[in-house]
């Protein structure tokens, strides 16, 4: 019995130390993203560790010493997130403030949500064709806003490198949404490397063209679009929203994204997770010296001017995928041109820190873009 809880303290406390240290490979930030946001439900077995059982030797107490740390790790994300509250609070009130009348979360963490199984309630999910190309159509899936009429839509652009992703991606966080009466269209876009840039950015406007054309059997205003995207969903929507060109489009959301694609081939390396250097040269064409041109196209940081729509960025300080500098440079470069945005820096979080909705990034995630959206198109 002392060796079995010795094991089970010392890999416990294994997992839980990733939320301290950046990780190499994919399979560690898959565990650091359940350490970081399941970490509730992983502090279950060291606790179990704890109180189970008598303690009979040195290798007890060590064992518990163990277990005791891995609980103050997993716990520590929720922790941190409720620190950051009042920060990220006073930060959207003051650029994004609720608009009277329209009930909406009033803060971006409740502690009694992190332990609940709660799923969000069914909306009838449509899919429906938006361009054909020789090589298929492109499908967007459309969850129609509850209980509002003329509703905002957010245009939802997946994350997955260019080269992969799926729509499907976070169906519970757009069902939370439809629920609070933002309509989403989760959209398909042409990969790379089969289609390199600005396919992506075309994809993106043919799908607004469509829902702005059947906007009224939809339910949706169309005027009251909003562009969002994860990770390279989000360079994506940040890249066709900083123009500021499409006059129906009134704000854009990206998390963990890179705004400045000169930036993240400059600081990539071919020994990262992602083989960024390959990711960026398959989809852009070259290195930046052999396509400046389509690097600046693709670049929100770039483009970024007193047209571009207000924005709201979130990004994780852990993040391996994604280098936080990415959006903290963005803003920077917001604040200079004098657009409207807000920049929520999360301290404990890693990419795809929203991949639970009732964890601390899931909750911080939908709390800032229903307040983000409600603030814009009321």
């Amino acid at each position: 019995m002392p060796a079995i809880r010795f094991v089970f303290a010392l890999l416990s406390a294994l997992v839980a130390s990733l939320v301290l240290f950046k990780v190499p490979d994919m399979f560690l930030w898959q565990l650091k993203v359940g350490a970081t946001e399941y970490g509730q439900w992983f502090a279950i077995v060291p606790l179990l560790l704890i109180f189970v059982g008598r303690r009979r030797s040195a290798l007890d107490s060590f064992s518990v010493l163990l277990a005791w740390i891995a609980v103050i790790l997993f716990l520590s994300s929720t922790g941190r997130a409720l620190l950051y509250a009042k920060t990220a609070r006073e930060k959207m009130d003051a650029v994004f403030p609720a608009p009277e009348g329209v009930h909406v979360v009033p803060g971006p963490i409740s502690l009694p949500k992190v332990w609940s199984f709660a799923s969000p309630l069914q909306v009838e999910v449509h899919p429906m064709e938006f361009h054909e190309f020789t090589t298929g159509p492109l499908t967007l899936d459309f969850y129609p806003a509850q209980n509002r009429p003329s509703a905002p839509c957010i245009v939802l652009v997946h994350g997955g490198g260019w080269d992969r992703g799926s729509r499907k991606e976070f169906d519970s966080a757009n069902l939370w949404l439809a629920n609070r009466g933002i309509a989403v269209a989760a959209i398909d876009y042409r990969l790379a490397p089969a289609s390199k840039w600005p396919a992506q950015a075309d994809d993106v406007r043919s799908a607004l063209a469509y829902l702005k054309r059947e906007a009224n059997g939809l339910g949706i205003a169309p005027n009251k679009f909003f562009l969002m995207g994860r990770s390279a969903g989000g360079q994506i929507a940040e890249a066709v929203a900083a123009p500021g060109n499409l006059p129906d489009v009134l704000g854009c959301i990206a998390l963990y994204a890179p705004a400045d694609m000169h930036f993240a081939f400059e600081h990539s390396d071919k020994k990262d997770i992602l083989d960024s250097p390959r990711l960026l040269t398959q989809l852009l064409g070259g290195s930046p010296k052999q396509a400046k041109a389509t690097y600046d196209s693709a670049s929100a940081y770039v483009l970024a001017s007193r047209k571009t729509v207000p924005m709201l960025l979130i990004h994780g300080l852990n993040d391996e995928l994604v280098w936080f500098q990415q959006s903290r440079r963005f803003s920077e470069r917001l604040k200079q041109t004098g657009v409207k945005h807000v920049y929520l820096e999360l301290p404990w979080a890693t990419h795809a820190f929203d991949h639970n909705d009732h964890g601390p990034g899931g909750q911080y995630t939908l709390w800032a873009v229903e307040r983000f959206v409600q603030s814009l198109a009321p």
